[in-house]
């Protein structure tokens, strides 16, 4: 009896836990299961005979439940997805007057306190930021009257700026443009607040005057609309009229181009070089190798052209596609299987008149005219009298109001042979 008393005794000190003061061995610790993400739904599913099993002299596994602090592993992405999503390109820009058609800039004097420019932007862009920088050049006698200049765009008030107030003869500024208020469409005015005094004065010796200088420009960034695949849109998105400064169209060809892609090129380019008009236009040429944004693909069925295959047709086939190298831009493609072919697409192409929401067009077999003497579409016309209606820019209008205003320039060209060189 004295025997089984002593041992358990020697069993309860083996259970008791340890003090804080006592150092416990590392193997005398139980072991830890952490559990796993299914723990819960395995241990559910175990069989109840197992619960009943007579416990071990073993002693019983600790469950250390998971912190709460430790956020859940977010789930595998789909394969599916891809790696790179496409964003909207941020276009930059500049304009100053002299491409606003202003070569001398916007003088204001005499009686004259008001004046300004209309300037157009790409209709598929958004501006998202404007600035407006001014050369001001004040004479001295307008700088002595402490005058100020009222800027407005599209009617909306930007601000006053001193004329002449740090008496130096041009100044400098520099203002932040409201980004909603550049649209396609904007006009740009000044008004000399001391307006009325100068009206009321005669100034025959032209002693105050206020000159923004040519080099006035404004800078902006915009973002680059998707609009849709359709011929409709044409010349647009690869240039539009609505642009003033000058354009540049890249042309891709395949890596071994004929002479009948080089044709179809040269009629292209020499139309769309109608259209820049004033503006200028420059082309890149790339050989296998696609436009980084708008551009124009010619070649053969079949042809590669910087990885872009060109459609099997037995046809001549004009077509908008998504650049590949982002979406928001666009491809036109020329295709035709000879020379025939592909001068008959461009040809067609040029003519526009399109259906709308036309994304692909087979070309009908059809006769292209025959050019005639001194017909060249930018010489004027040598057998019928020409209005002058018929040489000014779209831009321009035979009627002006008020006393003071800009000259009326009309430029034409004729051919080489029907006038003497000087």
């Amino acid at each position: 009896m004295k025997r089984l008393t002593t041992l358990a005794l020697l069993a309860g000190m083996l259970s008791a836990p340890a003090l804080h003061s006592e150092d416990t061995p590392p193997d005398a610790l139980p072991p830890l299961n952490f559990p796993l993400p299914d723990a819960e739904a395995s241990g559910a599913s175990a069989p109840a005979s197992e619960a009943n099993s007579p416990a071990t002299t073993e002693p019983a596994p600790a469950n250390v439940p998971q912190p709460a602090s430790l956020p859940a592993m977010p789930s595998p992405v789909a394969s599916g997805v891809a790696d790179t999503v496409p964003l909207t390109p941020i276009v930059g820009g500049d304009l100053n007057l002299t491409q606003m058609g202003m070569p001398d800039g916007i003088i204001l004097s005499g009686g004259q306190n008001q004046g300004g420019a209309s300037f157009t932007l790409p209709s598929d862009q958004v501006v998202t930021h404007a600035q407006l920088m001014l050369d001001v050049k004040v004479s001295p006698e307008m700088a002595s009257r402490n005058a100020t200049l009222q800027l407005m765009l599209n009617g909306q008030p930007l601000g006053t700026l001193p004329l002449g107030a740090d008496g130096e003869e041009i100044s400098h500024y520099q203002l932040d443009i409201p980004a909603a208020l550049m649209v396609s469409s904007n006009n740009l005015s000044f008004k000399i607040n001391d307006g009325d005094a100068m009206q009321c004065r005669l100034d025959i010796h032209d002693t105050s005057r206020v000159t923004i200088l040519p080099a006035s420009h404004f800078s902006w960034e915009s973002q680059q609309l998707n609009i849709s695949n359709d011929l409709g849109h044409f010349p647009r998105p690869f240039f539009d009229s609505m642009q003033m400064t000058p354009a540049d169209i890249a042309i891709a060809y395949p890596e071994k181009p004929t002479a009948d892609i080089f044709s179809a090129a040269a009629l292209v380019s020499s139309w769309l070089g109608i259209q820049a008009d004033y503006r200028g236009i420059a082309f890149d040429a790339l050989r296998d190798r696609l436009p980084e944004k708008h551009g124009i693909i010619i070649g053969h069925p079949g042809d590669r052209v910087g990885g872009l295959t060109l459609p099997q047709t037995d046809k001549p086939l004009l077509r908008i596609v998504e650049n590949p190298g982002n979406p928001a831009y666009k491809l036109l493609l020329i295709v035709g299987q000879n020379d025939a072919a592909l001068r008959m697409a461009a040809w067609r192409l040029t003519r526009g008149d399109f259906a709308p929401q036309t994304a692909s067009m087979d070309v009908d077999p059809q006769t292209i005219a025959v050019s005639k003497p001194y017909d060249a579409p930018r010489w004027i016309a040598t057998d019928r009298p020409v209005k002058i209606s018929e040489l000014i820019r779209q831009d321009q209008s035979m009627t002006v109001s008020g006393v003071w205003h800009e000259p009326l320039r009309v430029a034409f060209r004729a051919a080489p042979d029907l006038y003497l060189w000087d």
